[in-house]
């Protein structure tokens, strides 16, 4: 049996429907991958770059806003 070395791994971005996610992972672990989620601050991160976060300089700003 021949033993394949990885040398490096790519990182793929991928969207599952919600109702797929349990299959979406069962597929992925008998491959022998892994998922790995982003953290919270990642994530907060990413909003803040994509303009999803807007800056407010008073309270009457922010309920104006909603």
């Amino acid at each position: 049996m021949a033993v394949t070395t990885v040398s490096g791994y790519d990182q793929v971005v991928v969207n599952v429907p919600h109702l797929e996610l349990k299959k979406f992972k069962a597929i992925v672990k008998a491959l022998g991958f892994s998922i790995e989620k982003k953290s919270e601050l990642q994530r907060a991160i990413d909003e803040v770059e994509s303009g999803k976060v807007v800056k407010c300089s008073s309270l009457q700003d922010l309920i104006s806003r909603v």
